[in-house]
């Protein structure tokens, strides 16, 4: 009888062991992989898997996910699948993090010296905004990270601490029903995401040509992403401060540029505007890719060249200024009419004009916030070379506590062709023009324009005089 019980409980156990086998799920078992990618450099991620798993509880592993996810952020669902607990296994490496694991150890410090790289051991006694070693007899403080004068090129350590820069692993608690095929996983991961990049060729006589539209996707989330179905959005999305890394452009060397698309039609989705990128698009790790967006011609821009300055006090004198050359400024409309009319994210905008040899000149480049259909770019590429501007406050007075006069002479030069400037002047309280000797309109409640016509290599004189009221 004992030996019979003996048997069934090695077999009980043995049935067990097998039923406690983790189900683990590999990328080799991905179905679809969706990322959406936010201009803040993070993604949704939704990654489908199909699992074969016994009915009943069984311990899920899930690999093949983001170094750089954020666990508060993690769902796994599906059709017979219920998940009571999980939790996010593998730490990611970073330099604050080894010295943190080998305080107390010996390490190498690799010195930066006029004559090349210089290699002592030293035992880590502290770590923080800077650390301190125990060379030899010296003890030496020493930034943690390298800038560009640091005396540390880099740390070496011995061996990478158990447990960390293991790629990471979902494990969860999960219950499965008979009809459980799929697995749905969501998640957010930092530094993932894009960023626009806008090239807008312009013939510098007519001022028109073509701008096109590239999104800069960078992968720094620590696992290749392939084959994803990729939608840009667009906007401010409001998100819990984390520390992401940042994504730069080809850190490492590695920028692909995708071949030319057509214009990818914007959709809007809540409050934000979203492009669906066609096909699949395959980001490896470390990678920082440009995919085609927008393509557009028989785009027209304004030039205007403008002098600016902004007073705050009357009473206690303007400085004058002399030589000032006037801001370059390019105005493109946002329209239908003018080859666009579509939301345009925000981004770099590098402008150039072709030259007869097929090479291109950079006119300027500027950023631009998010652009919704019908609204303008005013885009700062540079200084009127051929332009001089030139303040003097000619006189000043008070005439309460709260209230002074000033009246000003504004000089603008011209050494080139006939042309107009604005001079724009804000004010840091409430005012009125009292006089003046050129027309002029309000931009805003701060601001008054006035526009100077500029004879050729001749100038003109802007006087006028303002009452300003600061209470």
């Amino acid at each position: 009888m004992k030996t019979r019980i003996f048997v069934f409980a090695v077999a009980l156990l043995a049935a067990n062991g097998a039923l406690c086998e983790p189900l683990r799920v590999g990328e080799s078992s991905r179905r679809s992989l969706s990322l959406n990618l936010y201009q803040g450099n993070f993604a949704a991620v939704t990654d489908i898997r199909g699992i074969s798993p016994p009915k009943g509880e069984a311990a899920l592993e899930i690999e093949g996910v983001a170094q750089t996810l954020r666990g508060d952020t993690v769902i796994i669902e599906g059709e017979g699948v219920e998940v009571n607990s999980f939790v996010s296994t593998g730490e990611r490496l970073s330099l604050l993090r080894l010295l943190e694991e080998n305080l107390g150890r010996e390490a190498t410090i690799v010195f930066n010296e006029p004559g090349g790289l210089r290699r002592e051991r030293g035992l880590l006694l502290s770590t923080g905004e800077e650390t301190v070693w125990k060379v030899g007899e010296r003890v030496l403080a020493l930034p943690s990270r390298s800038f560009g004068a640091s005396p540390v090129a880099w740390y070496e350590f011995d061996s990478v601490p158990e447990g960390f820069g293991v790629k990471p692993v979902l494990k969860a608690d999960a219950a499965f029903g008979e009809n459980a095929k799929e697995l749905i996983l969501s998640y957010q991961a930092d530094g993932l995401g894009w960023s626009g990049r806008y090239l807008l060729t312009l013939d510098e006589n007519t001022l028109e040509g073509s701008l096109e539209g590239w999104a800069v996707i960078g992968n720094y989330s620590g696992i290749d992403m392939d084959s994803a179905k990729v939608r840009l959005v667009a906007g401010e999305v409001a998100r819990e401060d984390t520390a992401a890394p940042m994504m730069a452009e080809a850190a490492d060397g590695r920028m692909v540029r995708a071949s030319k698309a057509k214009t990818v039609q914007a959709v809007k989705q809540f409050e934000y505007q979203v492009f669906e990128m066609p096909g699949v698009i395959t980001l490896k790790r470390g990678e920082t890719k440009q995919e085609k967006f927008l393509g557009a011609s028989g785009v027209k821009a304004e030039k205007v060249r403008r002098y600016e300055w902004r007073t705050y006090y009357l009473s206690g004198g303007v400085p004058e200024e002399k030589n000032v050359h006037p801001r370059v400024l390019l105005r493109i409309k946002n329209t239908s009419d003018n080859g666009l009319g579509m939301p345009l994210p925000a981004g770099v905008v590098r402008v150039y004009s072709p030259d007869a040899g097929k090479s291109r000149t950079l006119l300027g480049e500027d950023s631009t916030g998010n652009t919704q259909k019908d609204g303008l770019w005013e885009l700062a590429v540079g200084s009127a070379f051929d332009i001089s501007a030139e303040r003097k406050l000619l006189s000043t007075r008070q005439t309460d506590q709260w209230t002074s006069e000033g009246e000003f002479e504004i000089t603008v030069e011209n050494a080139g062709e006939e042309t107009e400037v604005e001079v724009a002047e804000s004010f840091g309280g409430r005012f009125r023009v009292l006089q003046s000797t050129h027309q002029y309109n309000m931009r805003d409640a701060d601001t008054v324009v006035f526009t100077l016509p500029l004879p050729k290599e001749g100038k003109a004189v802007l006087r006028f005089k303002v009452r300003l009221e600061q209470r």
